[in-house]
């Protein structure tokens, strides 16, 4: 709200050396002031971080990575003993929802609900594209923050859609607007008639 703080997943960030002598992980979340350009140096690691959203509180981030099909809960409020830097929780969803390559997620006005969009076949996942709603108020991480941990989350609704690689929340109408491809082809894509090509069913 105020411009102090900004956050920028970064999947090439380096996390340095492990206990083993070994490079650890590749990714981290880099917390920035966007008015002074200084980067905080308590980054988050995070391997292979893609994407992120904010809560319009700016207390919580969801964020996606480009290796698994999960959605992750980063609580800006907490700190974790053993890291030193917020932690962050893998979402169980409830039922048997799935997700499929999820690349974005949107907020409502009061934080209660998360709209998580799936891109799938598009980006490489096994099921279709989908947005999956769930309920922010059920999510309990644990009594003392554990990164890694996995929490439960409940889901209000999902809804398959033609695709969802991004979108648009407009939060005075109450719409969400995505976009994207239901294949991981072009080859289904249909020709422009005003161009005079031979439009597809």
């Amino acid at each position: 709200v105020n411009n102090q703080a900004g956050f920028a997943a970064v999947p090439g960030y380096s996390n340095g050396i492990g206990a083993n002598g070994t490079e650890n992980p590749y990714g981290g979340i880099v917390r920035f002031n966007p008015l002074t350009g200084v980067v905080n140096p308590l980054d988050i690691p995070f391997p292979n971080v893609v994407n992120l959203a904010m809560d319009t509180a700016e207390r919580h981030l969801l964020a996606f990575t480009d290796s698994d099909d999960n959605a992750h809960w980063v609580d800006l409020t907490t700190i974790d003993p053993n890291t030193g830097v917020p932690p962050y929780y893998t979402l169980a969803l409830s039922g048997a929802t799935v997700l499929s390559r999820p690349v974005a997620a949107f907020f409502s006005t009061d934080n209660t609900k998360a709209y998580i969009l799936s891109c799938g076949f598009e980006c490489g996942g096994s099921s279709s594209p989908s947005v999956t709603e769930i309920s922010t108020t059920s999510i309990t991480p644990p009594a003392t923050p554990t990164t890694g941990s996995v929490v439960a989350a409940t889901v209000v609704n999902q809804w398959a859609v033609f695709g969802a690689r991004i979108g648009l929340i407009d939060l005075t109408a109450n719409k969400l607007y995505v976009a994207g491809s239901s294949s991981s082809s072009t080859a289904y894509d249909c020709p422009f008639s005003e161009i005079n090509t031979t439009a597809c069913s």
